[in-house]
């Protein structure tokens, strides 16, 4: 009887062990990595929700205005900047004003969501089919600090955290498999993002962190962002929101 019991035993432990789903058994993320993504998303005021998730604040929209570079790599004056990123889609719409040096003002309203992307006349307004992929409009939606949080966050236990001059810096993979990086300051805000893509450097400097609704979530009001080195951004945040209300419709043009 003893024995039964015994081989009884073994058989449970083992059709248990068959019957685990594969996710129970993934490797849990290192606790030094764990309590540096914390601190971070912490930080930035992410962390909400009775589970205290990383992932509750997903969708942004800051308004700024400062430098961009124009398709032909000259400087434009940028009177206003308007985007929207949607991290679940995900999904952009970037609202663009820029100024000539004769006064003259010209928008454009460039949208990606999912693989579709189009231009707008309005915000919401179908204009005509995009002249660049959705990957493309989409890419600058991970170079700030959040998209490097809610990165990690989809996939902790890939996440590495290294020593950069002194201050710590977290990889994580992209949707699409690129690995980004975040260099984070002694405050636990990100100063510093990076990642490859198309055999090109993109890279983004962030500063003077604010919180403009008074939620506790902040974001940068120095935005520089750079491709190669080369300086395609420099814009000054003048307001900015946490998960505001955005669509992104697909436009009955583009329907399949």
């Amino acid at each position: 009887m003893h024995r039964r019991r015994e081989l009884l035993a073994a058989l449970a432990a083992a059709l248990l062990t068959a019957t685990t789903p594969a996710f129970a058994q993934a490797p849990a993320p290192d606790s030094a990595v764990r309590m540096v993504l914390n601190d971070a998303a912490n930080a930035l005021g992410m962390v909400r929700g009775l589970n205290r998730s990383l992932e509750v604040v997903n969708v942004f929209e800051y308004t700024a205005n400062g430098t961009m570079a124009g398709p032909d790599g000259a400087q434009h004056n940028v009177s206003r900047i308007t985007a929207g990123y949607d991290y679940v889609i995900p999904a952009a719409r970037v609202d663009l004003e820029t100024t000539a040096p004769d006064g003259r003002t010209e928008r454009t309203i460039t949208v990606a969501a999912g693989t579709l992307a189009w231009d707008e006349a309005m915000p919401g307004v179908y204009l005509r089919a995009a002249g660049s992929s959705a990957a493309e409009r989409l890419r600058p939606i991970w170079l700030l600090p959040h998209g490097v949080i809610l990165a990690s966050a989809k996939a902790p236990d890939k996440v590495k955290l290294a020593d950069r001059d002194g201050r710590k810096e977290l990889s994580a993979s992209l949707p699409d498999g690129t690995e980004i990086t975040g260099v984070i300051g002694p405050d636990n805000l990100m100063t510093h993002v990076e990642f490859k893509a198309g055999g090109r450097t993109f890279s983004g400097e962030y500063a003077d962190y604010k919180d403009f609704q008074g939620y506790g979530v902040m974001f940068p009001t120095r935005i520089v962002q750079k491709i190669d080195g080369r300086t395609v951004a420099d814009l000054t945040v003048t307001e900015a929101l946490a998960n505001p209300y955005l669509i992104f419709p697909p436009p009955k043009e583009l329907a399949r």
